[in-house]
């Protein structure tokens, strides 16, 4: 009874925070465009992503000191002082607001991670992701919508304010959480700087780049292709929200049957289905190509992010669990990060055909471990990390 509250209460608070948050992230760069500083845009989810990649690592020993309820608690702020900071219209507050967003994100999602495993349990890893991955989705996708819908009426600056105030909610919810925490002594201050000489740490870690790339195309430069190709502000609303929509369908399902089935072939699939929905966006001039590549991108989004969510349980004991959380978010940060970074070096063809290369060559990193059982990863990560 307990471990279905504190899921609920965990899922919830992430309703809200991420009802405010994507809602008004995803309108970023068209705001900053209209401000004539869309470089800003860039730059500033770019630092965003810097910092989450700097911080991820250390995340593991904060949250191993504290407690994962602790430090979500204290990582929600930065979140409404990220939104806020748009309002000034200030290159220099936007982009300091980046920076210690970043930071706080890292904290706040590798608590996560570490949390609702704690919270789970070994059988129903896949389900338990699923009903967080759809509280999440639910609320990605509504603030998403409901911000496309309530933008051409009230403007940006009443949308951003008011979004901009939503995660501030969370706060009453992931204060009721129990405090579960991992039997992790202080002397593994370092442990998630171990995972970077695991070569299983690192190899399985690779499943988690594919769609963080995709999700921060999604975020920087397919808003601004789908108000190009459509020409309006509630399209970029409606098509994104696919991108949070199709894991409130899928999640709970996709979750339950790789507890049936295991994880390791639904794993694969979202390797060729991230290379052919970031090598359709190179051809997607149309409004009907543009559909099926955001279609295609939506439906591996819902597979990938349940089926990791779960991974995190099967590969990490309670000793490794904080650790193995960071270097998951450190992958994903660097995903997120080339994301950001592509789109100031190149543009057009070459562009998504290089993310769909980046793609590729993570695949070859993970290939040699792709049928080793979950439970022989398991071990040798705790081995590796113990020398």
């Amino acid at each position: 009874m307990r471990t279905s509250r504190n899921l609920w209460l965990l899922g919830m608070s992430f309703l809200l925070i991420f009802f405010g948050f994507d809602g008004f992230q995803q309108y970023i760069t068209m705001y900053l465009r209209s401000l004539g500083t869309a470089h800003i845009g860039f730059l500033s989810l770019l630092l965003v992503y810097v910092a989450f990649m700097v911080g991820s690592l250390p995340a593991a020993s904060i949250v191993a000191r504290f407690g994962a309820k602790r430090c979500m608690v204290a990582a929600v702020g930065p979140y409404a002082l990220y939104g806020f900071s748009l309002l000034t219209e200030s290159p220099a507050a936007i982009l300091g607001a980046s920076i210690v967003l970043g930071a706080a994100a890292a904290v706040l999602w590798v608590a996560q991670s570490a949390y609702l495993v704690r919270a789970s349990s070994t059988a129903t890893y896949g389900a338990d992701a699923g009903r967080f991955a759809t509280m999440f989705s639910v609320g990605a996708a509504s603030g998403i919508l409901i911000l496309g819908i309530l933008l051409p009426h009230a403007g940006y600056r009443i949308g951003l304010a008011t979004f901009a105030t939503v995660p501030l909610l969370a706060l009453i919810l992931l204060t009721r959480l129990d405090d579960l925490r991992g039997d992790v002594q202080r002397r593994n201050w370092n442990a998630a700087f171990r995972m970077l000489h695991s070569p299983s740490a690192l190899r399985i870690a690779m499943i988690w780049f594919p769609f963080n790339c995709i999700q921060g195309f999604v975020l920087g430069v397919v808003p601004l292709r789908i108000q190009d190709v459509f020409g309006t502000t509630l399209a970029v609303g409606t098509l994104v929200g696919l991108f949070y929509l199709t894991p409130i369908v899928t999640a709970y399902a996709l979750g339950a049957l790789s507890d049936r089935i295991g994880r390791r072939g639904l794993t694969l699939v979202t390797f060729p289905l991230g290379i052919a929905g970031i090598g359709l966006l190179a051809i997607a001039t149309s409004p009907v190509l543009l559909v099926i590549a955001i279609t295609i991108l939506a439906l591996n989004f819902g597979l990938a992010r349940t089926l990791t969510f779960a991974l995190v349980g099967d590969v990490t004991t309670d000793a490794t669990l904080d650790a193995f959380s960071a270097l998951t978010w450190f992958v994903q940060s660097v995903a997120l990060t080339i994301a950001f970074a592509l789109p100031l070096i190149l543009n057009g063809d070459a562009l998504f055909l290089t993310a769909a290369a980046l793609i590729a060559a993570t695949y070859v990193g993970y290939h040699p471990i792709r049928r080793t059982p979950h439970a022989d990863i398991r071990r040798r990560i705790a081995e590796d990390t113990a020398r």
